[in-house]
């Protein structure tokens, strides 16, 4: 039996065995990432603020002038333009108000004669002319005076030419003075007559309220009865708030628009401005007066409209906030 000799194996035939790697456990890998994310906050916490200002200079250079950023640059700069506009750019101040058209020479109509109202033959609101008949008065006394004079002065003149036809001077003599006589007093019954018709004494406006209750009052002599605006002259009236009066001077130029016709607005200057308030519609106002605008005959007494005045040139911000600045002031005591 022979004897088998041991077999060596070649360094390259061994076996090879697969290399060792290192292990690493799953918290080990997150602790690492919060590290690292951790390490440019920690880096930014300890700049000093130069560098803090530097870095952000240059972040925002970079987007605002880096490529494709025309439109952020477009941006930049009208944000730029708007900025320094508001901040020391102006603009006109404009103030707005009630106003209404008054009359600047108003003329009131008195009964002429004692008696009662017959007839009001015009409205509030319309038109007149000088001389127009605007009411009568009752007349029929006088009417029928006029008539019994006149029957007696046609009796007074047959006298007169019987006594001339009979060669009586005496008698013509005594007819003809009692015809002066009756004549004397038909002039003075026809004069009543005429001051039974009431007439505008200008052309103008009738601003009486209401004329309806006039017909059949007994109005004695130079009781008021209507009253006319005259058509030359209107004024404006505007009703200014107390926390807008010291903005207005006079010689301001304004706008006024008027509720009736707003597409047709005119312009005028303020002539005064009152120096204490009085009552409008329950509210103390200042009243400021301008001459109404030319060339708007339409314009009639009491008709109401927006007048806007010009107060000069503001700041933007002023514009903007000088409402809400005074509103603090009153409220909160600011200086």
């Amino acid at each position: 039996m022979t004897e088998t000799a041991p077999r060596l194996l070649s360094p390259s035939a061994a076996p090879r065995t697969a290399p060792s790697t290192p292990t690493t456990s799953k918290p080990h890998r997150s602790s690492s990432r919060a590290l690292a994310g951790a390490i440019p906050l920690v880096a930014r916490a300890t700049q000093q603020l130069t560098g803090h200002t530097a870095q952000s200079v240059r972040k925002a250079a970079a987007w605002s002038f880096g490529k494709g950023t025309l439109r952020r640059k477009a941006f930049i700069l009208l944000a730029l333009a708007a900025t320094t506009w508001a901040a020391i750019g102006t603009r006109p101040y404009r103030i707005s108000v009630p106003a209404v058209v008054i009359a600047e020479h108003e003329h009131v109509v008195a009964a002429p004669i004692e008696g009662a109202v017959a007839s009001v033959l015009v409205r509030a609101g319309e038109q007149v002319e000088a001389g127009q008949v605007l009411a009568t008065m009752d007349s029929s006394l006088q009417k029928l005076e006029r008539l019994e004079l006149e029957a007696e002065m046609q009796n007074a003149r047959l006298r007169v030419a019987e006594a001339i036809a009979i060669r009586d001077p005496a008698g013509a003599s005594l007819a003809q003075g009692e015809l002066r006589s009756l004549q004397t007093r038909l002039d003075r019954v026809l004069e009543r007559l005429r001051e039974s018709e009431i007439r505008s004494p200008v052309a103008g406006v009738v601003v009486a309220p209401d004329l309806s209750n006039l017909p059949g009052r007994v109005l004695a002599l130079g009781d008021p009865m209507i009253s006319i605006a005259a058509a030359d002259a209107f004024t404006l009236e505007l009703r200014v708030p107390q926390s807008r009066v010291t903005d207005l001077t006079p010689g301001s130029r304004l706008r006024f628009a008027s509720h009736a016709r707003p597409e047709d607005p005119g312009f005028s200057s303020l002539e005064r401005v009152a120096p204490a308030t009085v009552q409008r519609e329950g509210r103390s106002v200042f009243i400021a007066e301008a001459r109404a605008p030319e060339g708007q005959s339409w314009l009639r007494p009491g008709m109401e409209g927006i007048a806007m005045v010009e107060a000069g040139d503001r700041p933007n911000w002023w514009l903007a906030a000088h409402r809400l600045i005074d509103n603090a002031r009153l409220r909160f005591w600011l200086d």
